[in-house]
């Protein structure tokens, strides 16, 4: 599917898109970031145009952000996040044509309790029934033909692949590489959500440096959307072990690709 009209509209796009992954503080970030005097946000924070909404157009993705005269003004930035955006399958694809010159942050989580505290979220929600062991185990035949069908049909949505794609997710090498397609290398970011969390106002500063920001601290560090993560403890070891074995090979594969440490203890 072409990239959709954007003309006729004094509103921008945006300067910066977080384009996932989901469960790793996406939030929290993107909260932290428009407190910054040069950055307005978007109408909400998940516009989800890249994903579920790209046949509303781009008239409709403009109107969700500050229109230029007001970015002047302020000599500000603008941008959006939508964790969805980094695992859909055409997700970069859209984006890069709408948004190439487009700074893009993606925030990663051990996968492992980014993986749990999925399926903890889609039970709470009602979209799971089934205990985390045979959720898990399932996987795979819920996911793998909705994704090979999104990606040979561009209209298709799957609420499997959106909802319950607890483990997949995590597998994040193979993510990045798709956006490393579309974007060159120093147009996109990858941070660790234990660093971000851990060091919050050292870890912004390199975010607003990237950005070509002057460096701030936010007033407000405290973190939102994490009230309901029951983290590993929540589900049995073997479990988690099994986790573990799955991530290994794709967190080495990971390291590689972004030549550091993402291994996760």
């Amino acid at each position: 599917m072409p990239a959709p009209s954007a003309s006729g509209t004094d509103h921008a796009l945006p300067d910066f898109v977080i384009a996932g992954a989901q469960k790793c503080g996406t939030s929290s970030l993107y909260a932290w970031m428009i407190q910054h005097p040069r950055i307005l946000p978007a109408r909400r924070k998940e516009v989800h145009f890249f994903d579920l909404n790209y046949d509303r157009g781009g008239d409709w993705y403009h109107t969700h952000f500050p229109t230029r005269s007001e970015l002047d003004r302020d000599r500000a930035l603008t941008g959006e996040s939508t964790p969805y955006y980094m695992f859909h399958p055409h997700g970069f694809t859209r984006m890069a044509a709408m948004l190439p010159r487009a700074r893009i942050i993606m925030l990663l989580r051990d996968p492992v309790q980014r993986a749990v505290s999925h399926y903890l979220q889609a039970v709470r929600k009602g979209i799971e029934a089934l205990p985390p062991g045979e959720a898990l185990g399932r996987e795979d035949v819920r996911i793998s033909r909705e994704f090979e069908r999104m990606a040979a049909d561009p209209d298709y949505n799957s609420v499997d692949v959106q909802k319950r794609s607890y483990r997949h997710r995590g597998c994040y090498a193979a993510q990045i590489r798709r956006c490393l397609e579309h974007f060159p290398r120093n147009q996109v970011l990858v941070v660790k959500s234990e660093e971000l969390f851990a060091a919050p106002a050292a870890t912004l500063r390199r975010m607003f440096a990237f950005l070509d920001l002057e460096a701030c601290t936010p007033a407000d560090l405290s973190a939102r959307n994490v009230a309901d993560d029951g983290g590993t403890g929540a589900v049995s070891l073997e479990v988690v072990n099994e986790l573990r074995a799955y991530f290994a090979h794709h967190n080495r594969d990971l390291s590689a690709l972004l030549q550091g440490d993402f291994s996760w203890p």
